[in-house]
């Protein structure tokens, strides 16, 4: 596969700069090219080539150093999405460990070396069949609901349209989003509302 080439834009001199990295065996596919900011440092689910076998990756790119970094990640099960709590921030993970089975994690504590402390946040058990589960994984985005211990994804099916999951270790509740009809991609977006203004980092 060729290498693709990524940049980073200066707001200081209003240009775009191609960043090399001269290790990479890694890339960053389809709808995974969303990243997740978390402190500073954005994260992607990505796939290497090491070992002449495609596995799944948790790269990092720490914007300081202007380098990319293979995370830990707490199974070698399949990665779907990422995403982030509300209230502390925390990086999540929903990685599928088996057939019938996804799990989420959640980050404790990130190291710069590329070390990170997970603690399973919850297990989610198949209730759907197997139409109905692909679609609840492929593309999957999610927020956290730390404090109900719960996850909210976007779905769709063929015969109600498009909705929501809310799900949790005992509970599956599906809302229906009639006046979505029309939508081609629902997306669910962490935001974190910070006191740092635009003019103060430029």
């Amino acid at each position: 596969m060729k290498p693709r080439l990524y940049e980073i834009y200066d707001f200081t001199s209003n240009s775009w700069r191609v960043v090399h990295d001269e290790t990479r065996d890694w890339s960053i596919l389809g709808l995974a090219r969303r990243g997740t900011c978390v402190d500073g440092n954005t994260y992607w689910l990505s796939f290497s080539s090491g070992q002449q076998l495609w596995m799944d990756i948790l790269l990092s790119f720490d914007f300081s150093t202007e380098r990319f970094t293979s995370m830990h990640i707490p199974s070698s099960g399949r990665m779907f999405a990422l995403s982030m709590t509300r209230e502390e921030q925390k990086l999540c993970m929903l990685a599928s460990v088996a057939a019938d089975d996804v799990d989420v994690w959640m980050a404790n504590k990130i190291d710069s070396s590329g070390a990170i402390s997970w603690s399973k946040f919850i297990t989610v058990k198949r209730v759907y069949n197997n139409h109905q589960w692909m679609m609840f994984l492929t593309g999957m985005n999610f927020l956290v609901d730390e404090e109900n211990k719960v996850i909210v994804c976007p779905g769709k099916s063929l015969d109600s349209g498009r909705f929501l999951h809310i799900v949790g270790e005992d509970k599956c509740i599906q809302v229906d989003k009639h006046d979505d009809a029309g939508s081609r991609c629902s997306l669910l977006l962490s935001y974190a509302p910070t006191l740092v203004s635009a003019s103060d980092i430029l």
